[in-house]
């Protein structure tokens, strides 16, 4: 039966508004989430099958996360912020003498590389971890930079409207 899975609880209770993205972590340890009102949580996947779920928590400061994706290594949580228009990362911390205990810490902030009048729609990392990618809907521009935040290349996608890339 589909509902006795260990990966189906009934529901996933920490988020107080809609979410807008998840990803789970190369490793299956973490499934990352975030939402409108500035929260992004991690959710341990070996706690999913508990009632009360432990979860680790963090705040996009004067934003939130509208795209995120998980760093090829599992040790940083990449996030799209929809106003500033900003990628920034965020470390995934183990605490000090503990095996089960995590934080959030803002670990770099890349320059604005999209138009302000332009809604992206796509934020995605290589699986080595040495590119990034984000694509924009209404200017069909796809854009390739290092993981320093240096523009690479930016392309045009010749599509009226673009709705997703990966």
């Amino acid at each position: 039966m589909l509902g006795d899975h260990k990966w189906l609880p009934p529901s996933l209770n920490g988020h107080q508004s809609g979410v807008l993205s998840m990803d789970i972590s190369p490793s299956g340890k973490f499934l990352a989430s975030s939402c409108e009102n500035r929260s992004l949580i991690l959710w341990p996947t070996k706690h999913f099958h508990n009632k009360d779920h432990k979860i680790v928590r963090g705040n996009v400061a004067f934003d939130h996360g509208a795209h995120l994706k998980w760093s090829p290594d599992g040790k940083a949580l990449i996030v799209h912020k929809e106003v500033s228009r900003q990628i920034e990362v965020y470390k995934v911390i183990r605490k000090e003498g503990s095996n089960d205990t995590y934080t959030l810490q803002s670990a770099l902030e890349f320059p604005t590389l999209h138009q302000a009048d332009d809604d992206i729609v796509a934020l995605d990392i290589d699986s080595n971890g040495r590119f990034m990618m984000t694509c924009s809907k209404s200017k069909n521009d796809l854009v390739l930079f290092d993981l320093k935040g240096s523009l690479l290349e930016r392309l045009d996608t010749f599509l009226m409207t673009t709705h997703y890339a990966w």
